[in-house]
């Protein structure tokens, strides 16, 4: 756990770096920056591309080359028949090398390196000539990805609580079905513009498939103003379309949207926490070869594996395992489940067989017991529905206890039962 949360709080501390000096510092004043924010930018850039890029790279760089020398891979068509490493099949270490690239694109297009040359003596400032083409794309752009990008990494922390990681992995399987309604939307939205723009109408608004498409989603957004719906007046088979529009995306496609999240939250949720169980298992297990040997030696010395269990205060048990004490209520039984035999415990020397036939005093007395207590559960239900069933439960009764009675005995015999019979009366 350690060595997972120091892993995850520099990663951490990294973003809050990124965030820094790509969200706060840029925006502290419109105009020109002060000698202090200028500074302050290129010394958290330089930490960014140095420590967070730096090691992406050499990570990277030593998996890719380890999984080509030991033929670790696996193939994927992209533009032919191309090998990847097989831990790329990870989505986190896919968005971590997408984090790398974004990374790369932003250095190389960084403003302040391309200001250096041409910076009228102001140091380390990103507002010159030579940055203009690139400030905002693809320096901007980028970083927005990464900082997206940034955010989708920290979702490991999720697993230290078993309920908030079982809520992120129903999200995740949520999004099919998000993305199957926006893929019904989109074809929709496209297939509605198409058509008005076939019209001979004056709506500027849906004059070509592109401005139509932007007017149509405003609508479902709730974005489309009333002065615009009071034009389209003056276009009724416009107005009509867009109605007609309206009631499918709105009305028919949100609802089979709610109703595939119900269906499908009911699906996988009661078996969200056991995959939110495997996951800490599988991060667990991703953890592992960055413990150092003398910190496992010293966690295995420290759990005393070779000390016998103690079951009771002196019953002495196995080794290798851990002791957890709970209240004597939690999980209440009168019955030992423990079976003890005397004599050595040497492997060589064979178990004493179980000669218990199930005749001893104690079963016997546990059967009487149980038929006991259904008698009893049968009168206290019957008992207030009037003398008939008061007596029919205490026949029920007796004939229990005559039951009891003949196993006790060892006989099935009607003299047994008759017995019983008396002796219940008297």
């Amino acid at each position: 756990m350690r060595s997972f949360l120091f892993r995850k709080s520099w990663f951490l501390f990294t973003l809050l770096m990124f965030i820094l000096s790509q969200s706060i510092v840029e925006h502290l004043h419109a105009g020109e920056k002060t000698d202090a924010e200028r500074y302050s930018t290129f010394a958290v850039r330089t930490f960014i591309y140095c420590f967070s890029l730096g090691q992406m790279v050499v990570t990277h760089t030593g998996r890719f080359f380890k999984s080509y020398r030991k033929a670790d891979t696996q193939t994927i068509k992209i533009f032919g028949w191309c090998p990847v490493p097989k831990y790329m099949d990870n989505w986190q270490e896919c968005a971590n090398f997408a984090l790398m690239i974004c990374l790369i694109l932003m250095i190389s297009f960084e403003p302040i390196l391309h200001c250096m040359s041409n910076n009228h003596g102001v140091l380390f400032t990103d507002m010159c000539p030579n940055s203009k083409a690139y400030k905002f794309f693809p320096y901007s752009v980028v970083s927005m990805f990464a900082m997206f990008l940034y955010y989708a990494l920290i979702i490991d922390l999720a697993v230290f609580n078993n309920s908030v990681s079982a809520y992120v992995l129903v999200c995740g399987r949520m999004i099919a079905e998000v993305a199957l309604f926006i893929l019904a939307l989109i074809v929709i939205v496209v297939m509605f513009a198409s058509a008005f723009s076939c019209l001979d109408q004056k709506e500027k608004e849906f004059h070509g498939i592109q401005s139509g498409s932007l007017a149509l989603w405003e609508m479902v957004l709730d974005m489309w103003s009333g002065e615009h719906f009071d034009k389209l007046h003056n276009e009724p088979v416009v107005l009509f379309g867009c109605f007609a529009f309206l009631v499918f995306a709105t009305v028919f496609l949100l609802n089979v949207l709610i109703a595939q999240l119900s269906c499908a939250y009911d699906a996988v949720y009661s078996d969200m926490v056991g995959y939110a169980r495997l996951k800490r298992i599988r991060i667990i297990v991703e953890s592992m070869p960055q413990v150092g040997a003398k910190r496992w030696d010293r966690f295995v010395s420290a759990m005393n594996f070779e000390k016998r269990i103690e079951f009771n205060e002196g019953d002495i048990g196995i080794a290798n395992g851990v002791m957890t004490l709970e209240p004597a209520s939690t999980n209440p039984t009168t019955i030992d489940m423990i079976k003890r035999f005397g004599g050595s415990t040497s492997p060589s020397i064979q178990w004493p067989e179980d000669t218990s036939t199930g005749d001893d005093d104690t079963e016997k007395f546990e059967r009487l017991e149980i038929l006991i207590k259904r008698a009893m559960e049968r009168i206290t239900k019957d008992g207030g529905k009037g003398g008939k069933s008061r007596g029919g439960g205490s026949s029920a009764g007796a004939g229990d206890s005559a039951q009891a009675s003949s196993l006790d005995e060892g006989g099935s015999g009607d003299g047994g039962e008759e017995e019983a019979g008396e002796e219940e009366e008297e």
